[in-house]
């Protein structure tokens, strides 16, 4: 059943996982970075960039994921932000990432422009997971999508 009103967000708990890496990554750099055998200044020239970077990249990572809203998606992958309008959706399916192993299923998302989005904030080993999310996405798409 379509409900254009309901907000959905899938995203994958590995998310948080990742984002924590991120964040030790920084906390560790600034850490390590006082205990090298170099001048405070030289020190803090790196915990400051090592902080920045492990919580920014963390943060995001964290925000991974897909929302649905009355007027369409917000794919939110680690480099980018990627907002559709349902009006151009054709499709969205679940499939094996284009990853290096290739053991990881997640949603993509078909533009009618031929644009192919990897919503790789809704990424599991499971197939049968992401398929569940997939629906989940489909079930707020607006009445009578796709409109062609």
């Amino acid at each position: 059943m379509n409900d254009p009103e309901a907000e959905v967000l899938v995203r994958s708990p590995a998310q948080g996982a990742g984002g924590m890496i991120f964040v030790l990554f920084g906390v560790f750099w600034a850490l390590g970075s006082f205990g090298a055998e170099v001048s405070s200044m030289t020190s803090m020239m790196w915990a400051i960039p090592g902080t920045v970077f492990g919580l920014a990249f963390g943060i995001r990572a964290f925000r991974m994921g897909i929302r649905t809203s009355r007027n369409g998606l917000t794919i939110r992958n680690l480099g980018r932000t990627y907002e559709v309008d349902w009006s151009n959706i054709q499709s969205i399916r679940a499939g094996r990432s284009n990853n290096i192993t290739g053991a990881v299923w997640t949603l993509y998302i078909e533009t009618c422009d031929g644009q192919t989005i990897v919503g790789r904030g809704a990424s599991s080993y499971s197939a049968k997971q992401v398929a569940k999310w997939r629906d989940e996405v489909l079930s707020a798409a607006p009445a009578g999508w796709p409109i062609r």
